[in-house]
């Protein structure tokens, strides 16, 4: 008995010396666990507050007199509102760095001087700081998007060729670091150039600087589908040479219109599911028409010497969309826009699930052709027989398909004046709203 009664004395004594030893151990995790979920919360609550000033500032990149004077007045009174509600321990201090070139908005918020119990001890100075990106993705209307999700050139401006769009924005919705590609000697012109994922060549050559790393763009005619046109019209076969007068319908097979023919359309639909090709200094023209391309063998091509007049309809289903295809038919065609004179072309341009590619090449020997066929063009040259005018004398043109590109050194104009025209705009181009995000 007297044994054991010391084994206890002894056991305890050794517990009330454990104790004492490892109190101030316990005390200690005690008082990180209570540090850590103050630190995590104000480190939150400054993440916030920094999120709602830089958005809140960038919201007002749209209107013209916006500048770094303005942006850094709306953030620092969201963030001293923000710190004056939220935080009631420590010392805060902020920038606010605003580029209006980049159309972005940068908020640096730190905390020092916070009594935490061990916390202090361990964390440098500032003992928080966080940091909010917040960027504009443009208030103007839109002419140009390629819908390209995650593939590289989704929007490719090769060789000497420029993408000039004076009122409206352009957007390259891929992810891909090489969403949009430039040659050394191409050239974007557009309010605002916005890439998905970044630019694959001298992106000084795009002005003013394209916006990286945008949300991507909506199909703002998601929501248009091709319109029936009945039955197949009679085979109608090649238009070479003399004057023709066609009607709405659907034609099944190829036709070409070549020979210096001069072709007009009445105001309508047309379906076409062959191949559709208007070359050898040939006209086509047509006022209140849609030309629907379906089926696995629809193809477009409007050659080089050819002229071009259309515009769409300003009613109807097909009302604002001049050319289109239809979607996900499981193969990517090519449709091309080779003609220097497409200068009227009013409406939307739309292959969501296809490629469109605008080309100078006159004789068909893959390269832009100068001081006539077959001489070639040489690499600090330019000339007006490369240009596609594509829609350069219309009121509005709009581009929407898969992937964009821009061959042989041709220099396309694209013009969004949307209220001078009878023609009316599809639903989410002219009413492009600003998008603004956080980036960081």
């Amino acid at each position: 008995m007297t044994q054991s009664f010391k084994f206890f004395r002894a056991t305890g004594g050794n517990f009330a010396v454990t104790l004492g030893l490892i109190a101030p151990v316990l005390m200690g995790c005690i008082g990180l666990a209570i540090d850590y979920s103050i630190y995590s919360s104000q480190q939150w609550k400054m993440q916030d507050a920094a999120d709602s000033a830089a958005l809140a500032a960038i919201k007002e990149a749209p209107l013209s007199n916006w500048n770094e004077e303005s942006a850094r007045i709306v953030a620092e009174e969201q963030i001293s509102h923000a710190l004056g509600s939220a935080f009631t321990s420590g010392e805060y201090t902020y920038t606010v760095t605003p580029d209006v070139e980049q159309r972005l908005v940068r908020v640096n918020l730190e905390q020092r001087g916070h009594g935490y119990f061990l916390m202090g001890m361990f964390k440098s100075d500032p003992q928080i700081g966080v940091t909010a990106i917040a960027r504009s993705a443009g208030s103007q209307a839109v002419c140009v998007i390629s819908l390209e999700a995650s593939q590289k050139n989704g929007l490719e401006v090769a060789d000497q060729s420029a993408l000039n769009a004076s009122d409206c924005s352009v957007h390259s919705n891929s992810s891909h670091p090489k969403s949009i590609k430039m040659s050394k000697l191409a050239a974007i012109s557009a309010p605002l150039t916005c890439v998905g994922g970044g630019v694959d060549g001298p992106d000084t050559n795009i002005v003013p600087s394209a916006i990286t790393d945008c949300p991507a763009a909506n199909d703002p005619l998601a929501g248009r589908n091709p319109v029936s046109t009945g039955s197949c019209m009679p085979k109608l076969g090649d238009i070479k040479g003399e004057k023709a007068t066609l009607s709405p319908g659907t034609y099944c097979d190829d036709i070409k219109i070549d020979k210096q023919a001069d072709v007009t359309l009445l105001p309508g639909v047309y379906s076409f599911q062959g191949k559709f090709e208007v070359k050898g200094d040939s006209s086509l023209s047509g006022i209140g028409v849609t030309l629907q391309f379906l089926g696995k063998n629809a193809k477009l091509k409007f050659d080089h010497d050819s002229k071009i007049a259309l515009s769409a309809p300003d009613t109807g289903q097909s009302a604002g969309i001049v050319l289109m295809a239809d979607k996900a038919i499981g193969k990517t065609r090519k449709f091309e826009i080779n003609s220097k004179d497409a200068n009227k072309l009013v409406g939307a341009v739309y292959f969501p699930f296809d490629d469109l590619v605008i080309g100078g090449d006159e004789d068909g020997d893959g390269t832009c052709d100068f001081q006539g066929v077959g001489i070639p063009m040489q690499p600090t040259q330019s000339d007006p027989l490369c240009d596609a005018n594509v829609g350069d004398n219309s009121e509005w043109t709009a581009i929407v398909a898969r992937k964009i590109k821009l061959n042989h050194n041709v220099q396309v104009h694209i013009k969004a004046d949307y209220k001078a025209s009878e023609v009316p705009v599809p639903s989410g181009l002219a009413d492009w709203n600003q998008r603004s995000y956080l980036a960081k």
